[in-house]
């Protein structure tokens, strides 16, 4: 239970968030449109993406330049990462949560990946990004994204080749919107 200080204090938290939020908004300009769960499935199945899960019915997508400048504004970068408590899925699924709740985005997926050096092609690990599905004009895009600590200026456009972030060649193993 709060006390009397700690409940004006959360009050007082409550507002500065709304206020931060508007002030993003303000910056971006969110502008969503719709797309259905079927365009969203044959969207990322035709740039040769494992099939992805889809737990909504309709999706908001925005314009690349909009979604670059909340990634400029987005603060994740700052905080550190930490083996098994703060990191990769945490600053993927925070990522997410944060595009959806300020901007309205439910096109930001989870991307689950099997990590390899370009050099050996022998498979490092495993960890997850973000596949953000966008407008460039006329054009439905999809973006690799890596908004964790460190790899924050790591995206990629997916053409049908190799997703490559920094030094890691990315071969998605699960697509997950919601």
């Amino acid at each position: 239970m709060l006390t009397v200080q700690e409940k004006i204090l959360a009050i007082s938290i409550k507002e500065r968030e709304k206020q931060i939020i508007e002030d993003c908004r303000s910056i971006v300009k969110p502008n969503p449109t719709t797309i259905n769960k079927p365009i969203l499935n044959a969207l990322i199945v035709g740039w040769g993406l494992v099939k992805p899960t889809l737990n909504d019915e309709i999706y908001y997508i925005d314009n690349w330049d909009r979604i670059q400048k909340a990634i400029e504004i987005d603060w994740l970068d700052e905080i550190p990462y930490q083996s098994d408590w703060n990191d990769c899925d945490n600053f993927a699924d925070n990522f997410r949560s944060n595009m959806n709740q300020k901007y309205g985005w439910n096109t930001i997926g989870r991307l689950s990946v099997a990590l390899y050096k370009p050099d050996t092609n022998k498979i490092i690990g495993y960890h997850r990004a973000v596949l953000i599905v966008a407008k460039e004009g006329r054009n439905w895009v999809l973006y690799a994204y890596d908004p964790m600590a460190g790899m924050n200026d790591g995206k990629d456009k997916i053409d049908g080749s190799l997703i490559r972030l920094k030094d890691w060649i990315y071969e998605p193993t699960l697509i997950e919107f919601n």
